[in-house]
């Protein structure tokens, strides 16, 4: 049943309102000024303080698609997510905190300099695969507030193996190969089997 009592009134344009909301587990929740824009979406939402007029609380609203509920800051730094190495791929266990909003991947460079090379939003998979081989990877942990948590270990995937170097060609291929025990090779311009003795 629909109750037209809420229906927004024709020419009512602040009834809906474009937001910056961050999704966790499926539900919206308000960005602050803080919240760092690479885990912001943006929207239409509809206005909280129209919503609030209309006598709905934010327990009634907060998990509805056409609204943000408020996300509590709790007001320390995220921990440091615990990283390690799968088949290739860094990975780690999501934040228990529930004002994290998501994770900072870096790749450090020899100076101890980082670079941020992913941002993982809160619900998408902990992993990061595009892994260089000999490159270090940190990971930190972002709370709706902008906070960082310190850097995880680092973590690196081995480096390559060293190749062999390719045979020689041309002229002096064959020069530090050693010449059979008995004196017969092709590069003596022997090419006769050795004698029977």
């Amino acid at each position: 049943m629909y109750n037209t009592k809420f229906t927004p009134k024709e020419g009512e344009e602040n009834d809906l309102t474009e937001g910056r909301f961050v999704i966790i587990d499926g539900r919206r929740y308000a960005a602050l000024e803080t919240t760092p824009e690479e885990f912001v979406t943006r929207g239409v939402i509809a206005n909280p303080d129209v919503l609030s007029e209309w006598g709905i609380s934010d327990a009634d609203w907060a998990s509805a698609d056409f609204a943000a509920a408020p996300l509590e800051d709790n007001g320390r730094d995220p921990a440091s997510p615990s990283v390690r190495l799968n088949g290739g791929q860094l990975v780690w266990s999501g934040r228990s905190e529930r004002d994290v909003i998501g994770y900072r991947v870096y790749e450090l460079d020899h100076t101890g300099g980082r670079r941020v090379v992913a941002v993982i939003k809160r619900g998408e998979a902990t992993a990061f695969s595009a892994l260089k081989p000999g490159a270090a990877y940190c990971v930190t942990a972002v709370d709706i507030a902008g906070r960082e948590s310190a850097p995880s270990a680092s973590v690196s995937l081995p480096s390559a193996a060293p190749h062999e170097p390719p045979a020689q060609k041309g002229d002096d291929a064959g020069n530090n190969r050693q010449p059979p025990a008995d004196g017969n090779n092709a590069a003596n311009g022997n090419t006769q089997p050795p004698a029977s003795r």
